[in-house]
């Protein structure tokens, strides 16, 4: 993803506004950066995070983004809560596949 099209994407997610989901995106592991890494690596973390200054921040790695139909108006909440997301709004395509459990 290029640097415009990061930018693009933030700036669209601004346009829903607070105490709506606009998309989905898959929670990987979170780390704390070390104060020791080297100045190459410490870039790419930045470029990727879209922030700068991350020694000893917590990072958590995000993937596969995918933006809803339609927004989903809901409340946050403290922690981690779950939202029912009827299937019509995902995003379907031959690269998407849904489970249901």
């Amino acid at each position: 993803m290029t640097a415009l099209q990061t930018e693009e994407l933030l700036e669209a997610g601004e346009g829903f506004g607070r105490g709506v989901i606009a998309g989905l995106v898959y929670v990987g592991e979170t780390w704390c950066c070390p104060e020791d890494i080297p100045c190459e690596e410490m870039r790419e973390l930045e470029t990727a995070a879209c922030l700068t200054e991350l020694r000893m921040k917590y990072l958590t790695r995000l993937s596969n983004p995918q933006w809803l139909n339609e927004p989903i108006y809901s409340r946050g909440h403290k922690d981690v809560w779950t939202v029912s997301c009827p299937l019509l709004l995902l995003i379907r395509n031959s690269e998407t596949e849904i489970i249901c459990v």
